[in-house]
C-alpha cells in the first residue's frame, strides 16, 4: 500500500508541477507572449513527458516486484525472481542480488549455492558484485581451505563490491587455515587503505 501512495503521489506532484510552469507564462506575459514562448521551448515539454514516461513504465514493469517486496512475501518473491532468472535468463545484476538475499532470509543455502553456479556459467564477470551474499554458504560450512580459495579467487581483482571486506575475509581465512605470515602481510596492507571503523577496528 505504501508504494502505491508514493507512486501515485510522485505522479501527482510532478503533473501539478508541470502544469504550474506550463500556465505560468500563459497568466504572466498573456497569451500572446506565451504563445511565442511555448513555441521557443517545445523540446522542454517532450523531455519532460519522456522522462515521466520512463520512470512511470519502469515502475509499471517492477510493480509485482516492489509489491512482494513491500508485503514481505518472501515465498512469493522467490518464485517470481527464480522465473525472471531461471526460466527468462534474465540476469540482470539487482535480481540476482534480490533473489540472493531472498534465500539468505529463507536460510536456503541450497539456493544460494544454485544461484551461484548459474552465474559462474552464464555470467561469470558478474561475481565480483556478489562476493559477500555468495560467501554465505562457504562461511555456514566452515571449511577453510573453501573460504580461502573463494574469497583468494577475488582479492586481486579490480572492480570487486566491498572489496575490502572480501580481503578481510581472506586474511581472515587465512588465519584459520594457520598461514599467519600470510594472514599478517594481508592485514598489514589493508591498515594503509580506508575502510569503515567497525572494519578499521577488526583489522
Amino acid at each position: 500500500m505504501k508504494f502505491k501512495i508514493i507512486f501515485f503521489l510522485f505522479n501527482i506532484v510532478v503533473v501539478f508541477s508541470f502544469l504550474i510552469v506550463t500556465m505560468m507564462p500563459f497568466v504572466m506575459l498573456g497569451a500572446e507572449y506565451s504563445r511565442i514562448f511555448f513555441k521557443d521551448s517545445w523540446y522542454f515539454f517532450l523531455v519532460f513527458l519522456l522522462a515521466i514516461g520512463s520512470i512511470d513504465t519502469y515502475f509499471l514493469l517492477n510493480w509485482k516486484l516492489f509489491t512482494l517486496l513491500e508485503s514481505e512475501n518472501w515465498n512469493g518473491l522467490t518464485s517470481y525472481l527464480e522465473n525472471k532468472i531461471y526460466s527468462k535468463k534474465n540476469l540482470h545484476g539487482v535480481l540476482v542480488k534480490i533473489l540472493a538475499n531472498t534465500y539468505l532470509i529463507k536460510s536456503d543455502i541450497n539456493g544460494i549455492s544454485r544461484l551461484e553456479e548459474l552465474i559462474r556459467k552464464e555470467k561469470p564477470g558478474m561475481l565480483k558484485k556478489m562476493v559477500l551474499p555468495f560467501c554465505v554458504t562457504r562461511l555456514i560450512d566452515g571449511d577453510a581451505e573453501k573460504m580461502e580459495e573463494f574469497f583468494g579467487e577475488f582479492v586481486e581483482e579490480k572492480g570487486v563490491y566491498k572489496a575490502n571486506w572480501v580481503q578481510f575475509l581472506y586474511s581472515f581465512s587465512l588465519l584459520l587455515n594457520n598461514k599467519r605470515e600470510e594472514a599478517s602481510f594481508s592485514l598489514f596492507a589493508m591498515c594503509k587503505k580506508k575502510a569503515s571503523p567497525i572494519l578499521q577496528l577488526l583489522v
